[in-house]
């Protein structure tokens, strides 16, 4: 019998971590180009309030 390291579960949060962090990057460039907070959440299906906590995270 042959033995993997391939771990299902392990790809899975990978994809989600990268899903996350695409948003995020998203999220940023959305407000660097002027839009505000409603847009943002709006166009990106993201609670206003996670919108803004992103924003202040990530641009103090």
């Amino acid at each position: 019998m042959t033995k993997t390291l391939y771990d299902p579960e392990v790809e899975k949060r990978g994809y989600e971590k990268g899903k996350i962090e695409g948003k995020i990057e998203i999220i940023l460039n959305m407000y660097s180009e002027g839009l505000d907070e409603n847009q943002i959440s709006k166009l990106t299906k993201v609670d206003t309030q996670r919108v803004q906590e992103i924003i202040k995270e990530h641009t103090n």
